[in-house]
């Protein structure tokens, strides 16, 4: 996590001082689910919903390229049901997120553009609850992160992008795809739970540079 914070900040900052600079919030509704496994028996799963906010910024790389690195704070989750008896387990955790995203600028009109963006997301979770419900009784527990044990304290994913961006606001539509297993237990109980997540944005540009 250190090493992807430090990289991606040493790229902005280099390329920031060069070129056209934009910074933009965005924020908007997050549909999650996960890719979940037990012992090697795919699961039925469900979406959650959740939302997201993040303060990015823009920098010309090279012609049409950009750097489009955010930080930002979502939740994310996913119900888990038994095929056998219908016994549930709900997720629902909070994430710091740090995306280091290269953007293409496509011309749409006057000042328009399609933008489409991809890249690599580093979570930190911060808190988070399960919910279990057998044979109708359902419990409720905060879940435990660690790097060693129960849930991970980070996950990593691919991120993919498409949005349209006016003079001062964009709307966007963005895929998030978990690549790390969340559960630190998988030797012990078998399961691996990687996260799914479809976002819907809106952003503006707050400011300008060069």
């Amino acid at each position: 996590m250190k090493i992807f914070l430090t990289a991606a900040l040493s790229a902005f900052l280099f390329f920031a001082a060069n070129a056209q600079t934009h910074i933009m919030v965005r924020g908007g509704f997050n549909y999650s689910t996960a890719r979940a496994y037990y012992n090697d028996v795919k699961q039925s799963v469900d979406f959650v919903p959740g939302g997201h906010i993040a303060l990015q910024v823009k920098t010309v790389f090279e012609g049409l390229l950009h750097f489009s690195p955010y930080v930002g704070y979502s939740n994310r989750g996913f119900i888990i049901r038994s095929k056998a008896n219908g016994d549930q387990t709900r997720n629902f955790i909070h994430y710091i997120d740090m995306a280091a995203l290269l953007s293409f600028d496509l011309a749409a009109g006057n000042k328009n553009h399609f933008v489409i963006a991809a890249g690599p997301v580093a979570s930190m979770a911060i808190s988070g609850k399960e919910k279990t419900t057998i044979a109708g009784v359902s419990t409720t527990s905060k879940m435990k992160f660690s790097t060693t044990a129960n849930y991970g304290l980070f996950d990593f994913g691919a991120q993919a992008s498409i949005g349209y961006h006016f003079k001062k606001i964009f709307v966007e539509a963005a895929y998030q795809y978990g690549l790390a297993n969340i559960n630190n237990n998988a030797e012990r109980d078998k399961r691996n739970i990687q996260n799914r997540t479809l976002s819907l944005n809106i952003g503006y540009y707050i400011r300008s540079y060069k």
